[in-house]
C-alpha cells in the first residue's frame, strides 16, 4: 500500500475556500499516484520526508530507484486544469 499523500495544514486551508480547490484537494490523491505513475516514482516514506508546499502546488519527495539522488514531485493547481 503506498504512504498517504499529507496535505500540509496551510495548503489545505488556502484551497478548502472555495469550490474549485476543494475539488483540486479531493483529486490529489489521484492526481500524486499518475505522476509517480508517468515518472517511475514511488514516495520517499524516509524517517524526517514529509510533504511542503508553495502557493499553489504540493511538493513530495520521491524515490526513482535505489541509490539515486533524492528528487520531489510537484502537483500544481494548474496541472489539475491542464495547465501544467
Amino acid at each position: 500500500m503506498a504512504p498517504a499523500v499529507v496535505v500540509p495544514e496551510a495548503l489545505r486551508r488556502r484551497y478548502l475556500r472555495t469550490r474549485e480547490g476543494r475539488a483540486w484537494l479531493d483529486g490529489l490523491p489521484a492526481l500524486v499516484q499518475e505522476s509517480l505513475r508517468d515518472f517511475r516514482m514511488r514516495l520517499d516514506a524516509s524517517a524526517g520526508s514529509a510533504s511542503w508546499h508553495g502557493y499553489g502546488a504540493l511538493v513530495l519527495p520521491v524515490i526513482a530507484s535505489e541509490g539515486s539522488p533524492p528528487a520531489v514531485v510537484e502537483v500544481s493547481v494548474s496541472a489539475s486544469r491542464g495547465c501544467h
